[in-house]
């Protein structure tokens, strides 16, 4: 802040900065509030000169309750941090003036009730639809609620993302650089300057990781299946049953065959066929191997059966496919 602003009201000033706001105490006269209160807006006026070097620049000024004993000077610092916040209902670029208000209104509302009632169903559902239309709903509740403050929204929204870790956390649902992840989402949104912009940043926030965390549970859960398809395409010339498979992965062998079933949608002897007739089908057209060359290449042990195979897989005998295609 310029305190040359300040200097011919005030006996002294000391600021400190944190991030992207500048804490100022001023200790001047009772009687020079008025002018103390002009003095700021001439601070804001000058700093928002600033605009056409600085893109996107807002400045909002919150101003504490004036407290006359030093003991008191807590409660001025949290009443110009109430108007700082403030801004997300009246609007950046202007001097807001702090009230001594109850900063825990919203702790048991009814509005967090149900909001937290669908969030919660919504992930433990892995609803991305259902997620986004929580937050849309707790945001439109909050603009409608008579008299909110922007302090109300800004905690509204720290508990909407810990309740979101939360929630994801007990539905093994992991979130990238969780450790840091609410810190970085709070440090954000203190340079937000509207309540759409906020909700906006926070559907965003969410629903990207939320995104993510159900892609990465997908190939987790797809892991079994990925190893088994290398497993095969590294040792189709082996001899390869189900059991040897699955035991190599870790399942009962039962479990393993159905599983792989689910999600493949086809079963493990016609996984296993594909690959062995589509390296066939390449060693035909690219090599001048013998039939029963390439049979035992791709882990048959019997010409007939492979000749017979191969006829199942492609309608056309070895020599026709290789006549055909190479």
């Amino acid at each position: 802040m310029t305190n040359k602003q300040l200097e011919k009201e005030c006996f002294d000033t000391e600021s400190i900065v944190d991030g992207t706001t500048c804490f100022t105490i001023i200790n001047y006269d009772i009687g020079s509030k008025k002018n103390i209160r002009k003095k700021l807006k001439n601070v804001q006026d000058e700093l928002l000169l600033q605009k056409e070097i600085l893109e996107n620049l807002q400045i909002t000024i919150g101003a504490g309750v004036v407290k006359e004993s030093i003991a008191e000077i807590n409660i001025s610092l949290k009443t110009a941090i109430w108007a700082m916040e403030q801004r997300i209902m009246q609007g950046v670029n202007r001097l807001i003036e702090g009230e001594e208000v109850s900063l825990n209104e919203l702790a048991d509302s009814r509005l967090f009730y149900e909001f937290n009632k669908q969030m919660v169903d919504s992930l433990e559902r892995m609803d991305e639809k259902e997620l986004s239309n929580a937050l849309q709903y707790l945001q439109k509740e909050l603009k409608n609620k008579e008299n909110t403050s922007g302090h109300e929204v800004i905690q509204m929204m720290k508990e909407a993302m810990n309740l979101f870790l939360v929630t994801m956390k007990q539905n093994k649902l992991n979130i990238k650089d969780v450790d840091t992840y609410f810190e970085k989402f709070t440090l954000n949104i203190e340079n937000i300057g509207s309540i759409d912009d906020m909700f906006s940043y926070l559907i965003k926030t969410m629903v990207t990781s939320f995104r993510q965390a159900i892609l990465d549970k997908q190939l987790e859960d797809n892991k079994p299946i990925r190893d088994t398809k290398q497993y095969i395409k590294k040792h189709y010339k082996e001899s390869i049953t189900l059991e040897i498979v699955s035991d190599y992965i870790g399942f009962n062998a039962t479990y393993f065959s159905s599983l792989f079933k689910k999600e493949t949608g086809i079963t493990f002897s016609e996984y296993l066929t594909s690959v062995r007739m589509e390296k066939a089908k390449e060693l035909l057209k690219e090599t001048n191997m013998s039939v029963a060359s390439i049979c035992e290449e791709v882990g048959y042990n019997d010409y007939k059966n492979f000749t017979k195979g191969f006829n199942k897989y492609t309608n056309l005998k070895p020599n026709e496919y290789r006549k055909i295609y190479s």
